[in-house]
């Protein structure tokens, strides 16, 4: 069908018709009879340059159509040609001799058509010359025989505006929206006809016609149709309106309407624009939700059901009633047939990955996808709808805990090496929750798999951790990912994992056995670790490899001991023992030290070399050397001052009495014919020289008495005894513990022989809790027996008390008395 609105509008403006820069462009002057542009150029051209100067200049609606040398086809123009020029002025126009007659540059001939020749012209020729050219001057037309530079007058149509046609989408099912037509105020020229016509797939046709008066009120003879004609708000626009009062179906979808603006005193200007009808249909039902994903944020999705063509989503998102972002999206399509039309399922997501605290505000609008001329109309063709959430940040940070476990106390869990634990983190609180927990843990701290991170979806997280060594004082974290992505707060657990003591490494000099010349120095340094901190000790072993001589002792992670010039008595295995009160078991770790040494003694007292013998009888001497590498077999005896044995009057053997052979016992046996009273040497040799080793022999003598009688150790029925033995010039002796009563009288006595250990412990056991006892020391050999009496010890046993704790302590000292005496007792057997 086709409507036609035809509208005669006599528009009454006052207009500079002598120059309108908008519509001519500078120097040109706006002719109103033929509603175009002229301009004189004072510039001298021939004829054809002047034609081609005036093609150059584009004027119309589009700015892209030639100009020409100006057409003088009526007085009224002749006249406003002529006033452009000054007295004696002529110029070139639009007209020229060709093909035996006048014509104007568009071809159309002069013959019957306004002329206005001065007297005397036209001339054809002119002493033989052709007269081809014509100019105008103040007084008429004159025509010209020579092709001389003249000025030249042009003309262009106006820069027209075009019209402005807007067609609003429109809703199937209610009236069209108003159709209209615009144009600038100031492009006006006189009067004008606006026609509007509507095309679309119908077959009929109706020309109709819409009157307007002088008031500018429209009036049409169809009650569905009408039209008017205003100036908008800032009276810089003309705007015609169509209004089609009927409902819209989808058979109007893309109906064209066509606006045309025509000014009835200007030939040729039919200004047109177009615009097309588009039919949409609003989705019947729109649903909105939000949610909180676990890769964080929240996403808000809308589905609409039922819309035509495709719509679009804008979005508009506010925080505590404060405008954040705007957003536009597409959605995924799905096309579907309904009721024999098609129409579009369509889903829409909004993924705000940072999301504030606070109150949250989003407005929803589903566009149709079309275009409206302004967001006023958009909005009231679009659906609207809101979704509203608040989101608060939990108000504490993480808490870990253990699982049938002991408290986390000042963020530090104490565990021992070899338990499985269970290590919860948990974040309470917040609008939303959290969406996940993590904990990682330093390196050291892992899982049976191997994974020191770990992140469960939720408020809670857990993991299982097997404990080992390497993670005491280690550190684990938790914090919780919320969809604000704010919070930040976290909490750290160190692990305390107690476990024994072990010696990571023993050294002397940073080696793990020396060999060094006497007076150089020795460095040992002990390295440990255990939790809670080990207990090191550093002593030397004796001969016997059991007892030892300390050295050192401090509680740390390492002890470090220095001997300055070492001397021969250095050589020897030098132990480390850590410990804590995790375990009962003690790590050790050794090493060994030689010291390059000469042969010498062990002791610098003379009186160690004395050797008690029986005239007429063979005589074993004992000495104790020092002496590293170990001297050769070659071995001489010799009085002092005179010539060595024979080799048959003695033997001798090597015994090392130490772990690392740098101490030996040299063991001679001297017959009878040469075991004399007297000072004796011995030579020995080593590497590239002899040594001397002097020794005597003295008669015998009775033994003398030890220094002291200690007591070690008291319980309720037993007392331990110790006392280091004089020097016993090689005799054996023999102790004696006497037991004396209150009168002074021997109640008990045991003896015990001693074959040259250098300190003894006795047990006494069977004593009565609670009582007094004195006990008194002797000593005797082969020479006889020496009293002591000043060797007297009297000692109180321990009493037990009513709930029988003494007894249960007492047992266990005895116990603990017995191994360690009989331990003495088979060092002594040794």
């Amino acid at each position: 069908m086709i409507y036609l609105l035809l509208i005669h509008f006599n528009f009454a403006f006052d207009f500079f018709i002598h120059l309108d820069l908008d519509l001519c462009g500078e120097d040109w002057l706006y002719h109103k009879h033929t509603s175009t542009c002229i301009r004189l150029f004072r510039t001298r051209k021939y004829f054809s340059a002047a034609k081609g100067s005036c093609e150059s200049y584009m004027g119309g609606p589009s700015g892209k159509e030639a100009g020409w040398l100006v057409g003088i086809h009526d007085y009224e123009t002749d006249k406003f040609v002529q006033s452009l020029l000054k007295t004696r002025e002529i110029a070139f126009f639009g007209l020229a001799y060709g093909d035996n007659q006048y014509t104007w540059v568009d071809k159309i001939s002069l013959v019957n058509h306004y002329s206005n020749w001065r007297r005397g012209h036209p001339k054809t020729t002119y002493y033989g010359h052709l007269c081809e050219y014509v100019v105008v001057t103040q007084y008429g037309w004159e025509s010209l025989y020579n092709n001389s530079t003249r000025f030249y007058v042009c003309q262009k149509h106006p820069a027209f505006s075009q019209p402005i046609m807007t067609c609003e989408p429109a809703e199937e099912g209610k009236t069209f929206p108003p159709l209209s037509c615009s144009y600038p105020v100031d492009n006006v020229v006189g009067d004008f006809v606006v026609s509007m016509i509507a095309n679309h797939a119908a077959t009929d046709e109706l020309s109709l016609n819409v009157e307007c008066s002088n008031d500018r009120r429209c009036r049409s003879t169809d009650n569905f149709l009408s039209g008017r004609i205003f100036e908008n708000k800032s009276e810089e626009m003309i705007i015609t309106e169509l209004t089609i009062n009927k409902a819209v179906s989808k058979s109007h979808d893309g109906s064209q309407l066509t606006c045309e603006y025509k000014f009835i005193n200007t030939e040729n200007t039919a200004l047109l624009d177009s615009c097309t009808i588009e039919v949409y249909r609003s989705p019947p039902t729109v649903n909105c939700s939000y949610s909180f994903p676990n890769t964080g944020g929240v996403l808000v999705i809308c589905q609409s059901l039922g819309a035509y063509p495709k719509p679009s989503s804008e979005w508009v998102h506010y925080i505590d009633k404060e405008r954040r972002e705007k957003v536009t999206r597409s959605g995924s399509y799905q096309r579907r047939q309904e009721g024999g039309e098609l129409v579009f399922d369509s889903k829409f997501e909004y993924h705000i990955k940072h999301v504030p605290q606070g109150d949250h505000h989003i407005e929803i609008s589903i566009v149709p996808g079309l275009a409206f001329s302004n967001n006023e109309t958009k909005q009231r063709a679009s659906q609207k709808v809101l979704v509203d959430f608040t989101i608060n940040l939990p108000q504490q940070a993480p808490a870990f805990s253990t699982q049938d476990r002991p408290d986390i106390i000042l963020n530090q869990l104490t565990v021992s090496e070899d338990q499985i634990i269970t290590l919860v983190c948990k974040v309470e609180g917040g609008s939303p929750p959290v969406s996940s927990v993590s904990i990682w843990c330093d390196y050291a701290v892992q899982d049976s798999s191997g994974k020191n991170r770990w992140v469960s979806a939720g408020q809670q997280v857990q993991v299982v951790l097997p404990i080992t060594r390497t993670m005491d004082q280690k550190m684990c974290t938790c914090n919780g990912n919320h969809v604000s992505g704010m919070y930040t707060k976290q909490t750290s657990v160190t692990l305390n994992v107690l476990y024994a003591a072990e010696i990571i490494d023993f050294t002397v000099n940073g080696m793990e056995s020396l060999e060094i010349s006497e007076k150089r120095n020795a460095n040992f340094r002990c390295s440990a670790h255990a939790n809670p901190k080990p207990q090191l000790q550093l002593y030397q072993l004796y001969n016997d490899g059991r007892r030892k001589k300390m050295l050192k002792q401090t509680v740390g992670n390492y002890v470090d001991y220095y001997i300055v010039q070492a001397s021969c008595d250095t050589s020897g295995t030098y132990v480390c023992e850590a410990k804590n009160n995790l375990s009962t078991e003690t790590s050790e770790r050794r090493v060994d030290v030689r010291v390059k040494c000469r042969p010498q003694p062990c002791s610098e007292s003379y009186s160690d070399r004395e050797f008690s013998v029986l005239p007429d009888t063979q005589a074993e001497v004992t000495l104790c050397v020092y002496a590293h590498p170990q001297p050769s077999n070659d071995v001489s005896l010799s009085p002092d001052r005179g010539i060595s044995f024979e080799k048959s009057l003695f033997t001798f053997k090597f015994e090392n009495i130490n772990i690392v052979n740098t101490e030996i016992n040299l063991v001679i046996n001297m017959s009878s014919s040469i075991a004399k009273y007297g000072n004796f040497t011995i030579k020995l040799y080593q590497t590239d020289n002899w040594y001397n080793i002097p020794f005597s022999l003295i008669p015998y003598e009775k033994p003398l008495c030890p220094e002291s009688l200690n007591i070690e150790q008291v319980g309720s029925s037993f007392v331990v005894l110790s006392w280091i033995p004089a020097p016993d010039r090689g005799i054996s002796q023999t102790f004696t513990v006497s037991q004396i009563d209150a009168g002074g009288a021997i109640v008990d006595r045991i003896d015990l022989e001693n074959v040259g250990h250098s300190h003894i412990f006795y047990y006494i056991s069977r004593l009565d809790p609670g009582s007094e006892y004195s006990f008194n020391l002797s000593v005797e050999n082969a020479e006889g027996v020496t009293e002591c009496p000043q060797l007297m010890a009297n000692v109180k046993t321990l009493s037990f008390n009513s709930s029988g704790e003494r007894h249960v302590y007492d047992r266990m000292i005895v116990i603990a008395a017995v191994i360690f005496t009989l331990a003495i007792k088979c060092a002594l057997l040794l």
